[in-house]
């Protein structure tokens, strides 16, 4: 991807939803001056915003028609084949494993059930 394009979305990351939204507070008024002294007639931060909002659907668009980020890539994925096998395990298990967990989990359910019993 186009280095100015990388840069150009982090900044308006930063800018727009990062902390960099700060900025926006006063770049257009300070917040308490009021209506008459705002420079476009709304509170500094809605026109960033609203700003922001704008500048980000141009950036979306160029990411996507300009820079053809929304277009398939031309290439043929080509079908193989024969299908690989996953090797076959073993997975059942044995008789004394399985008399070991079931024993593992009957003292610990006890040990948890006396601990909590001791300590309320």
């Amino acid at each position: 991807m186009n280095p100015a394009a990388w840069s150009a979305t982090l900044a308006w990351f930063f800018l727009a939803v990062g902390p960099g939204l700060v900025i926006g507070n006063t770049v257009f008024g300070k917040p308490e001056a009021g209506l008459e002294n705002w420079l476009l007639r709304m509170p500094s931060l809605w026109g960033w915003s609203l700003i922001a909002w704008a500048t980000g659907v141009l950036l979306i668009w160029f990411l996507a028609y300009k820079l053809e980020l929304s277009t398939a890539a031309d290439l043929v994925v080509a079908r193989r084949a024969d299908r690989p096998r996953m090797p076959e395990y073993d997975h059942a298990m044995k008789a004394g494993e399985l008399h070991r967990l079931l024993w593992t989990v009957i003292v610990l359910g006890g040990a948890v059930t006396l601990i909590s019993w001791t300590f309320g």
